[in-house]
This record gives structure tokens, C-alpha cells and sequence, in this order.
């Protein structure tokens, strides 16, 4: 039976089976085989039994396969931003909307002593309108307030 081990390691060095996992399998293959013969199994049962380590084996190294497939993905540096999209700040309290759009980078006009709490009804530029990202500093938010 050392002749079909040695085979077996042919095979998977031909797969690609690293040494290491391959002298492993060898050792084991060979000490099932030793000890099936000194239990006084046939020839033939052995064989059934060498055919299943056999397909065992092989399911062992399609799975190892698999998992050492690399993939190769290009990966490009982020581009810089271009375009800014601004905040939708209608429905919100004119202080909040007025430090959201603040954060953003964006100009806004003073609120009036007083409406601080006042629902913003109305904004300009509108919602969602994209501007080029340099101009975020030149464009100014103004805000129509509930009464």
C-alpha cells in the first residue's frame, strides 16, 4: 500500500497541497491502511475504504483550494469631493438647522433674536441642490421662518 501512498502524494502536490498538510495526510493514510490489514481486512474492503479516504481527501483539498484562491481587486485612491449636496433643513427648529448647516461648511444668515425656536418653512438654496464643494464657503443658506 505504499505505492498507492505514494501516489496519493503525487496527486497533491500536482493540486497544490502544501507539504506540511500533505505529509500529514500521508501519515495518516498510511497508519488507517497499516491498521485495517492487522485488523484482517481484505484486499477489496481495503480498497473500498482507500477509495473513500481517497474522495475525503479530495473534498479536503477542493475546500482548502477554494480558500486560497486570491482575488485581485484594483483599488483607486478616493477622488477628492467635487460637489457638495446640501442639508435638508425645512421641518427644524431655526437654531438647529442654522448650526447643522454651520458643521457642513456652509454660510448662514443670522436668525433674529426671539425665533430661535421658529420651524424653517423654507430654505434657499433648496434642499439637496448640489454645489461645487469650493464655492460651500460663498453660498449663503437663508432660511423663510413660520410666523
Amino acid at each position: 500500500m505504499t505505492a498507492y501512498v505514494q501516489e496519493c502524494r503525487q496527486e497533491w502536490k500536482r493540486l497544490g497541497v502544501p507539504d506540511l498538510l500533505a505529509e500529514e495526510m500521508a501519515t495518516e493514510l498510511e497508519s488507517d491502511l497499516a491498521e485495517a490489514q492487522a485488523d484482517g481486512v481484505s484486499a477489496t474492503e481495503i480498497g473500498v475504504i482507500v477509495l473513500f479516504l481517497v474522495a475525503v481527501i479530495v473534498a479536503i483539498v477542493g475546500l482548502f483550494a477554494a480558500a486560497s484562491v486570491s482575488v485581485q481587486t484594483s483599488v483607486s485612491p478616493p477622488r477628492p469631493a467635487r460637489a457638495f449636496a446640501l442639508p435638508n433643513l425645512v421641518g427644524l427648529q431655526a437654531c438647529h438647522a442654522r448650526r447643522i448647516a454651520l458643521g457642513a461648511g456652509l454660510r448662514v444668515q443670522s436668525i433674529p433674536q426671539g425665533r430661535c425656536h421658529a420651524i424653517v418653512i423654507h430654505q434657499s438654496p433648496g434642499p439637496h441642490q448640489m454645489i461645487p464643494f469650493r464655492q460651500r464657503k460663498r453660498i449663503t443658506v437663508t432660511f423663510r421662518l413660520r410666523s
